[in-house]
């Protein structure tokens, strides 16, 4: 329902992990995991803000509630300076140029 509201390099993935055991019956319980991906942290937030608001107006709309905890989350595009300046010290050690 979001995918074209959402900027192109976004990724919101989610696997249901608790949805029932039979098509026909309403659980007592329901889960799911969501994962939001994006080069830029701000837009993390914002996707994130989103999906949780998506998730509140399913919960209206069927009358049952919601809860949620973030597990995790990190940026992976930092850039780690040091690691790449060792990085780049052993590969001119072992090759013997410089790029």
């Amino acid at each position: 329902m979001m995918r074209e509201h959402i900027p192109q390099e976004s990724r919101i993935h989610y696997v249901i992990t608790k949805g029932g055991l039979a098509p026909n019956v309403i659980p007592d319980e329901a889960e799911v995991w969501y994962y939001v991906r994006h080069p830029k942290e701000k837009v993390v937030e914002e996707l994130f803000n989103r999906t949780v608001n998506a998730a509140r107006g399913a919960a209206k709309g069927t009358e049952t509630t919601l809860s949620y905890e973030v597990i995790h989350g990190n940026y992976s595009l930092m850039p780690n300076d040091t690691l790449q300046s060792l990085m780049y010290k052993q590969l001119i050690k072992k090759r013997g140029y410089s790029l």
